[in-house]
């Protein structure tokens, strides 16, 4: 495992993922968020890696094993001792549940395997089933019995130590309700309702300790808006994520923190965008499966003016990305592909004529630069093209103006070179991997 490159690739993807649009942002940058030791000098491609290798190493040098030592080791003992604990007794509050559920995966699957992973198979992700009650783990019988109302999904058990440990999930707020489809093997349509809460929490306490706890809140209000916040924390690492659907507007962004330490932050905007309109009667599942359709049928209503997007590795390592016109890399990325299938036939991605106009064309649109907590442009990242002996393909490469070179990722990222980098990294996994006693994996591969 590279670090330095899986931290840059990692905030390289939350770019491509965040995009938004504002018409009030028009002319202005994202802000990065908080800085710190800033390079005020362009430095050379060999300062810059001892650079990130110092940002990497801090990086891992952030998480500590201890803090999570009596979370992991809880939940790798419960999780083998009552894993095949029977809900047999309990059928008549559970098993309609697991069908649910169960019919919930097979229906999401069937769109996944046919390559139509549309709105509303997303939506049946987050259908939640009408279930409360509280559960206790019967020792005797291995069994979970049912023990009395309550207004969540309550589950008590004890931890190797006869500690209480209790997981309680709970649903409140608004339920929303939207009418979806999906289609049968006979290509049947059938039409159901899906059921959304408009806040999802769960809490796990062992010992009255708290280790993990989630939230989810959602919020649709129709031909207005699409709102979705959630936030995990497993004991002092937290994550957090917010997207919204405007009826002119998109944005993202999420944060990865270590106790009070931010080790990952990401944002991304559009100051301008055409989008459809939704109209005064129209859910918002109904716009996002239009706004889909006319996306992939290129709908000329739809436009997105200047991307920005911007990724922060702990303060120190910033990553910035822009396109003056999305849309119309899209709109020539489908050209390019049509005029070459028809030239080449099916394989005309792998030929090197394809691959160069591929390279060509994003980096005439597309601006992604590296800096180090100053206004300095460091690096930038372009696409070459490349020949592995079998076919041609398009890969980044870091370009360095200090003194004019550059380097494919993996000529510059190399195992030689971040030497030190893996074996902290391995390091860390390995005592991670070593909290595990009950529920053995397989070693990661690094």
């Amino acid at each position: 495992m590279r670090l330095p490159i899986v931290l840059l690739s990692a905030a390289v993807m939350s770019l491509t993922f965040m995009t938004g649009c504002d018409r009030g942002h028009r002319n202005q940058e994202l802000n990065p968020g908080e800085t710190e030791n800033p390079e005020n000098e362009e430095l050379t491609a060999e300062d810059q890696k001892n650079k990130l290798m110092d940002v990497a190493s801090e990086f891992i040098g952030v998480f500590n094993t201890a803090d999570q030592k009596d979370a992991v080791e809880a939940f790798d003992w419960i999780v083998y001792n009552y894993m095949d604990y029977s809900w047999d007794g309990v059928d008549e509050y559970y098993s309609g549940v697991m069908d649910d559920i169960m019919n919930m995966a097979a229906r999401t699957a069937r769109s996944l395997s046919e390559g139509d992973f549309t709105v509303n198979a997303a939506l049946e992700i987050y259908d939640f089933p009408k279930f409360t009650g509280i559960f206790e783990a019967d020792d005797n019988t291995r069994s979970w019995v049912y023990v009395g109302e309550s207004d969540n999904v309550t589950l008590r058990c004890k931890d190797r130590n006869g500690n209480p440990a209790e997981a309680v999930l709970t649903a409140s707020g608004e339920e929303i309700e939207f009418e979806s489809e999906y289609y049968d093997s006979n290509d049947e349509r059938h039409i159901f309702t899906v059921v959304i809460p408009s806040d999802i929490s769960l809490s796990v306490k062992v010992g009255g300790n708290e280790y993990v706890s989630f939230y989810f809140e959602f919020d649709a209000q129709k031909s207005s808006h699409l709102r979705i916040n959630t936030e995990v924390k497993i004991t002092n690492i937290v994550y957090n994520l917010a997207a919204s659907v405007e009826k002119t507007s998109v944005s993202a962004e999420f944060t990865l923190k270590y106790g009070d330490r931010t080790l990952l932050a990401a944002s991304a905007a559009a100051p301008s965008c055409v989008l459809m309109d939704k109209g005064d009667d129209m859910d918002w599942d109904e716009w996002l499966d239009n706004y889909y359709d006319a996306v992939e049928f290129e709908n000329s209503e739809i436009e997105f003016g200047k991307l920005m997007a911007a990724a922060n590795i702990l303060s120190q390592v910033q990553i910035k990305a822009e396109s003056e016109d999305p849309s119309g890399i899209y709109r020539r990325i489908r050209n390019l592909n049509e005029k070459y299938e028809k030239d080449y036939g099916p394989d005309y991605y792998d030929t090197r004529e394809y691959n160069l106009q591929y390279a060509d064309l994003l980096n005439e649109n597309m601006n992604i630069s590296l800096y180090y907590s100053s206004d300095i442009k460091q690096a930038e990242i372009k696409m070459e093209v490349f020949n592995n002996d079998a076919y041609y393909y398009v890969g980044p490469v870091v370009y360095f103006p200090k003194d004019g070179t550059s380097y494919a990722f993996d000529e510059y990222f190399t195992e030689s070179a971040f030497a030190s980098v893996i074996q902290l990294t391995e390091d860390l996994v390995n005592k991670y991997l070593g909290l595990l006693e009950f529920n053995k994996i397989d070693p990661v591969e690094l």
